[in-house]
C-alpha cells in the first residue's frame, strides 16, 4: 500500500482491560492506562531517505470506553519528531510517492469510457441512498486530550528541480496544545515555537476548538529575522533576480468565528 520502509520501531503498551456481557445489551469494554511508540523510523521507497522519523510517542493516562464511545487521553508527549519533504529532479514529491500519490493522464479506451459512463449511471440514480447515507453520520465520540506536548522537532524541505536546489530547515520546534475537547465548548490553547535554518525564531499562540464550526478562533503568528537567501533561486527563477540578503519579518493575526475570517497582517 506504502512506497517506504520501517528501519525500527518499539511498541509498548500496559493497562487494564475490562470486559463485561450485560444480558440484552452490547458488551462493555474499557481500558485504563498507556501506551507509546519509540525509535520509530521510515525512509522512502525510492531513493532511502529519512522520511518520517521520532525517538518517542507516548500516550499517557488513556481512559478508553467502547460502549459508549468514548477517549481521554491526560497527555501526548512527542520527541525529536523528524519529517523530510524533498521534490525531486523529476518534479516528484517523495512524500507523494511513498503514499502511492500520482497523476496519470492516460487516454481512455472504448471499456472504460463505457464503464465510467455506468458508473456515473449507478450513481446518478442512487441520490437518494447517498444523501441517506450521509444523514445517518453519527456524532463524532467523546474525544478529549488534556495536552499534547512536543519538543525537539524538525521539518526539512529540499528542493532539487531547480538549479541550485533550495534547503530550508524548521527546527528545535516544540510547545503544547491543551484542553481538546469534542464535548466541551472550550478552546484549546496553542503555543508554539521554532527557527527556520538556526535563527529566525516563529511563534505560534492563540486558541482553536477543531471539533465546532460555529466557535471563535485566533491564531498568532509571528516571524522574526527570517534570512530570506535559501529562497534565492525561486527569485531567479520567478523573477529573474536572485536574492543576495534579505530579512522577512511577519506578524499575522487571524479571526475565525465559523466561516467568516478577519486578518491583519503586517509584512
Amino acid at each position: 500500500k506504502l512506497n517506504l520502509f520501517i528501519l525500527g520501531s518499539k511498541v509498548g503498551l500496559h493497562g487494564l482491560v475490562k470486559l463485561r456481557t450485560p444480558e440484552n445489551s452490547l458488551p462493555q469494554v474499557t481500558f485504563d492506562g498507556d501506551a507509546s511508540l519509540d525509535g520509530f523510523r521510515t525512509v522512502d521507497g525510492v531513493f532511502g531517505e529519512d522520511l518520517v522519523k521520532w525517538d518517542a510517542i507516548h500516550f499517557n493516562g488513556i481512559a478508553a470506553n467502547l460502549n459508549p464511545q468514548s477517549v481521554a487521553i491526560k497527555e501526548i508527549a512527542v520527541d525529536s519528531l523528524y519529517v523530510r519533504l524533498a521534490v525531486e529532479t523529476n518534479k516528484t514529491v517523495n512524500l507523494l510517492n511513498a503514499l502511492r500519490i500520482t497523476n496519470t493522464n492516460t487516454v481512455a479506451t472504448n471499456e472504460t469510457q463505457m464503464a465510467g459512463s455506468k458508473t456515473a449511471a449507478q450513481s446518478e440514480a442512487r441520490p437518494a441512498e447517498i444523501k441517506a447515507a450521509a444523514g445517518t453520520n453519527a456524532s463524532l465520540p467523546d474525544i478529549s486530550i488534556g495536552a499534547i506536548i512536543i519538543t525537539n522537532t524538525a521539518f526539512v524541505f529540499s528542493d532539487r528541480s531547480i538549479k541550485p536546489e533550495v534547503n530550508l530547515a524548521i527546527r528545535d520546534f516544540g510547545g503544547w496544545i491543551a484542553g481538546l475537547s469534542t464535548k466541551q465548548l472550550q478552546h484549546a490553547d496553542i503555543a508554539l515555537g521554532a527557527k527556520v535554518d538556526g535563527v529566525g525564531p516563529i511563534a505560534i499562540t492563540g486558541t482553536l476548538n477543531p471539533f465546532n464550526d460555529k466557535a471563535t478562533n485566533t491564531l498568532k503568528v509571528s516571524f522574526k529575522d527570517v534570512d530570506l537567501t535559501p529562497v534565492s533561486p525561486y527569485a531567479g527563477k520567478f523573477a529573474g533576480y536572485r536574492i543576495s540578503q534579505g530579512k522577512l519579518n511577519l506578524d499575522l493575526n487571524y479571526l475565525i468565528v465559523g466561516k467568516k475570517l478577519e486578518s491583519k497582517n503586517v509584512i
